[in-house]
């Protein structure tokens, strides 16, 4: 086996304009080469705290503008927003800025957010901006992004306040939701890879990915991000980390509390904007909450896969030596026939 070029390893970037906030993450990770799916999801909820603030995500790697879509829209659909919380959604309110939903899970109250209308607010002669690149909807002012220090740089601006008549006693908090899509994310920045080639004798390719996600790891900051991370500290309720994987790939967690399971292709299908599922795959949940009196400042999921696969070429080759071997087999018989009679 090589090892393959190995990139240093990075961490993604959460970093906020206020502090001492608390937001929640939750990150879909498509990684299959069956269903030809390559992309990471970051859905980003956002406290709503009475005054402007703006929040950023920053992915390291080598990616342009047109990596990356809004996915707002899929947001105003109930089965999309259900599967994404792994919770029942009833709908509140519908203003000119905001859709506003309420997530009944316990054991706390009931959640509330918004959801930006901002995808709405378009011409009859524009096209569906569902699939459009972020950088070319006109009307996402709320999101942007940047190209910094060769780091992929997504903004979101958080609302200043919510409509005070879906407010209720029993919920303090209010937020804002927000999701993107990333396409052809890079995992090579957060993995390492060793694979082997196929040869004569052993036919098969084999894949071994040591995956470590990182999500405000300090020790892989520069020192003016770990300044600016110092002056606005940002603390996490929930992080989730969802891996979606082919089956074929033989997978191993360090995390006891994982949940694994089929992925549900039919009731992702709209989410994932006509993408084309032919193939099952599998759905390993990792996820970090907070506890009393302890708070999330960073997270890390560490993921091994193995994937092996039988070379077309190989298989060739020994179905023509096999050929090759019966030719020569028979020649053989014809001759010691001719020369014995």
């Amino acid at each position: 086996m090589a090892l393959k070029e190995c990139i240093a390893l990075d961490t993604i970037k959460f970093m906020s304009t206020k502090t001492n906030l608390h937001y929640q993450l939750h990150f879909n990770l498509w990684n299959s080469d069956d269903n030809k799916i390559k992309a990471l999801d970051v859905g980003v909820m956002c406290p709503i705290a009475g005054d402007d603030h703006v929040v950023s995500l920053i992915i390291p790697g080598d990616y342009s503008k047109d990596n990356v879509v809004c996915l707002n829209k899929k947001l105003h659909d109930s089965d999309t927003i259900d599967n994404i919380f792994n919770a029942h959604v009833s709908w509140i309110k519908e203003t000119d800025d905001f859709k506003i939903a309420e997530i009944d899970k316990s054991p706390k109250p009931n959640l509330i957010f918004a959801i930006s209308n901002f995808h709405n607010k378009k011409d009859k002669d524009e096209k569906d901006e569902l699939l459009i690149p972020l950088k070319e909807q006109s009307k996402s002012q709320k999101i942007s992004q940047e190209i910094k220090n060769q780091n992929l740089v997504i903004h979101f601006e958080v609302a200043k306040k919510i409509d005070a008549s879906v407010k209720k006693e029993a919920v303090t908090e209010y937020y804002e939701y927000f999701r993107i899509r990333i396409n052809k994310f890079d995992l090579a920045r957060f993995s390492i890879i060793v694979e082997s080639k196929p040869n004569f004798v052993v036919p098969s390719y084999e894949k071994n990915v040591v995956l470590e996600f990182r999500v405000n790891d300090r020790k892989l900051m520069s020192s003016d991000d770990r300044k600016e991370m110092d002056e606005h500290k940002v603390y996490f309720d929930k992080i989730h980390f969802l891996l979606i994987n082919d089956i074929p790939c033989k997978t191993m967690i360090t995390d006891a509390s994982a949940k694994i399971r089929l992925f549900e292709n039919n009731k992702w299908k709209e989410y994932l904007c006509g993408e084309e599922i032919k193939k099952p795959m599998l759905a390993y949940h990792l996820s970090k909450k907070s506890e009393e009196n302890q708070k999330i400042e960073m997270s890390s999921f560490l993921i091994k896969f193995q994937e092996k696969k039988m070379a077309k070429c190989q298989v060739g080759l020994y179905v023509i030596v096999a050929f090759l071997l019966g030719l020569l087999g028979s020649l053989c018989s014809d001759i010691f026939k001719s020369l014995f009679s």
